[in-house]
């Protein structure tokens, strides 16, 4: 009796370890690179992710880790094998330089959450001067 007590529990042991270790969701990249993108530009970075797991999942939450990143996406189910997207904005006005933002999304699905992040680099440079002048130039024309 002892024998198969054991046997059983080693069977259902066997069976919940790998299930620990399986993910829920897949994104078709974690990191967006702008590259050089102009100060005032729209700079918008878009994460597609594809529910994996055999049950409906929800994003719940995008985590910013600076100033400047915005996450937006949607707030219904995504349901086994369908996609949705997670978009992650960057505002360039007044912030030449290095881009190096991770934003952490929280997705959940039955009892397990998982938290991904998400990456956007790249560098945003000066407007040429002469834009600068040629709009007052013009301004002073009318």
């Amino acid at each position: 009796m002892k024998f198969h007590t054991l046997i059983c529990f080693l069977v259902f042991i066997f069976q919940i370890i790998p299930a620990q270790g399986q993910s829920i969701c897949k994104f078709d990249t974690t990191v967006f690179n702008f590259g050089d993108i102009p100060e005032g530009s729209n700079a918008e970075a878009r994460f597609k992710v594809t529910n994996i797991s055999k049950q409906p999942i929800v994003i719940n939450q995008v985590i910013s880790s600076g100033g400047g990143a915005f996450g937006s996406w949607s707030k219904k189910n995504i349901n086994p094998g369908k996609t949705s997207y997670v978009t992650i904005k960057y505002d360039t006005r007044s912030r030449p330089g290095p881009i190096n933002r991770t934003n952490t999304v929280l997705i959940s699905g039955g009892k397990t959450t998982e938290r991904i992040p998400l990456r956007i680099i790249g560098r945003v440079v000066n407007r040429p001067a002469t834009d600068s002048i040629n709009r007052a130039k013009a301004k002073t024309d009318e």
